[in-house]
């Protein structure tokens, strides 16, 4: 199963969307699970399922389950990513000269996570063919970043309930 999130935010992904129809034609027999809440596109094949939304426990399945993830440049959805998947996320940022979001967060953040070797950023669809030939997942390295994620988030909280405390 493939696992493609375009996240819940209010602009159109367009180039999200037309590298899903890029996957369904190199997959066609792969069930594609599209969570998109702004579709632009209105027709996708019969091995393409768009969901507008997943609880949280749907959405950490469909990370789970899939062999083949591309997610937008979320933080959250990055992290959720890390910590679930079995295969190293594909990470497609938003930009802003497309409308896509109001200015290049993602990029800069996807550009940081592939620096420490974590996704692997595509910006352009015609592009996942040679992405999928390299994208090697070493889950090594994405633990030993989530335990100092988690390590700096518990001396967050000591410094805050000291502070909180005095």
């Amino acid at each position: 199963m493939i696992f493609v999130t375009a996240g819940t935010t209010i602009f159109p992904f367009r180039r999200l969307e037309e590298l899903v129809l890029e996957l369904q034609s190199l997959y066609p027999s792969k069930e594609i699970i599209f969570q998109n809440s702004c579709v632009v596109i209105r027709s996708f094949p019969e091995t393409v399922k768009v969901i507008d939304f997943a609880t949280l426990t749907v959405f950490e399945s469909y990370i789970k389950k899939a062999e083949i993830l591309i997610v937008h440049a979320g933080y959250a959805t990055v992290m959720q990513s890390l910590q679930h998947a079995f295969t190293k996320p594909i990470v497609m940022p938003r930009l802003r000269c497309y409308k896509e979001h109001v200015n290049d967060h993602q990029l800069y953040f996807a550009r940081f996570m592939q620096k420490q070797k974590l996704v692997t950023v595509i910006e352009k669809e015609d592009q996942i063919q040679s992405v999928l030939k390299k994208n090697i997942y070493n889950p090594l390295i994405v633990n030993r970043y989530l335990e100092k994620v988690d390590q700096r988030k518990e001396k967050l909280i000591r410094e805050l309930i000291s502070k909180t405390t005095l």
